[in-house]
């Protein structure tokens, strides 16, 4: 397996030939992978699919007893074999093998699940980084559709730097303000949705600013 999904290497014009790593999550009884995205092709996309793999109910319950921990526990990443991400972009049908780490796959995690199965069967949100400092000063998040009625999952929009990726799972919502888009509310320096979510809970699944600094 490719170590690291930041080194660039000679591809043809267009394609997103590389090492994509991946960070997964749960709402409890779905399994999602979210791209660590990055500025620069060939990993400039923010992507979540739904995904099904042949360790799907190892990996969910393993993250359901990190969300109910009180412990600062690691995150649960993936490192596929290289592949194209377009086929992704494109939403495309794509069955691929990938390493499970406990905790990021590049900053000291450790392999858990070798060879794991993995298809993706559902595209949830696409969004290309552009960074170009337009619009930067905004931080806004997305709603995004996992069919559950009380529960919502948010994706922060990744803006010009410095930004930040983070997913946010929202639990007993009542009535919300229906808009395309919702603003960050900063809580000791940790990104919340603003009072506009009218949410009991705000779980943070995933948050990473040290790709996207200045």
């Amino acid at each position: 397996m490719v170590k690291s999904h930041s080194n660039i290497h000679q591809q043809p014009s267009g394609s997103r030939i590389g090492s994509h790593g991946m960070v997964l999550f749960t709402n409890g009884k779905s399994l999602f992978a979210s791209h660590m995205p990055l500025y620069n092709k060939p990993h400039d996309y923010q992507l979540i699919y739904k995904v099904e793999s042949n360790f799907k109910h190892t990996i969910i319950d393993n993250l359901k007893a990190k969300l109910t921990s009180n412990k600062a526990e690691p995150l649960i990443s993936i490192l596929p074999e290289r592949f194209d991400l377009n086929v992704l972009i494109e939403n495309k049908p794509l069955n691929i093998r990938a390493d499970v780490y406990m905790g990021h796959f590049e900053r000291g995690g450790d392999i858990w699940l070798k060879d794991a199965q993995f298809r993706f069967t559902e595209l949830i949100f696409k969004k290309q980084i552009i960074n170009n400092n337009i619009n930067a000063k905004r931080s806004l998040w997305q709603q995004l559709n996992i069919g559950l009625a009380q529960d919502k999952l948010y994706v922060h929009i990744i803006k010009s730097a410095p930004s930040f990726d983070a997913i946010i799972l929202a639990s007993d919502c009542g009535s919300i303000m229906k808009t395309d888009f919702y603003e960050t509310k900063f809580v000791k320096n940790v990104p919340i949705l603003s009072e506009s979510v009218n949410c009991k809970k705000q779980t943070i699944l995933y948050y990473e600013t040290q790709d996207f600094m200045e």
